[in-house]
């Protein structure tokens, strides 16, 4: 565990994924939503019964799920938090941006700030340094997804929240805990 971590692509407080999936149907949101909600939700207690500190309004920023956007928040953050010590991203690809981000401002990943990303895409065990992820199987997040939008368009059932399994993929870009 980190001393101080943030959180960059959150969703805001504007986002309701009920909608959005009433406006979207051929882009369900809703159960990547409740997932990785869950999994944050579950971070933040983590983090609390170790006595790390974290402030959802400074400590988060919400963004889009690319390298451009997660680069943009973790500048957010850094700005806003620069005591950060680790940042959670909701994507792998917010966290390449967070990462990109930090070598431009010449830190060091992990030295100076640890990232970890969620997804556990291939391209993480290509990237330099390699990104330390959460993984979820995929395959199942989709026909699941699938399935219950297909529930809800013929026979209009309610949205289903399960809790999928997920694991550590150990990377590079996250430090031992500081002291």
């Amino acid at each position: 565990g980190e001393t101080y971590y943030g959180s960059v692509g959150i969703p805001d407080a504007t986002f309701n994924p009920e909608k959005w999936n009433q406006d979207n149907p051929s882009q369900p949101q809703l159960k990547i939503y409740q997932s990785v909600t869950k999994f944050v939700d579950d971070l933040m207690t983590s983090g609390e019964k170790n006595g790390i500190a974290f402030d959802f309004e400074k400590d988060c920023e919400p963004c889009a799920f690319s390298p451009e956007s997660g680069y943009q928040a973790a500048e957010k953050l850094r700005r806003r938090s620069p005591d950060l010590t680790g940042i959670f991203a909701i994507s792998d690809a917010m966290a390449f941006g967070a990462i990109r981000l930090y070598r431009d401002q010449e830190l060091n990943v992990p030295g100076d700030i640890s990232v970890l990303g969620f997804n556990g895409i291939s391209y993480v065990r290509y990237y330099s340094p390699r990104l330390a992820t959460i993984r979820q199987d995929v395959a199942t997040l989709a026909w699941k997804s699938v399935d219950d939008l297909l529930l809800r368009i013929s026979y209009g059932s309610p949205a289903v929240h399960e809790k999928l399994p997920y694991e550590y993929m150990e990377g590079e870009s996250v430090a031992p805990p500081r002291k």
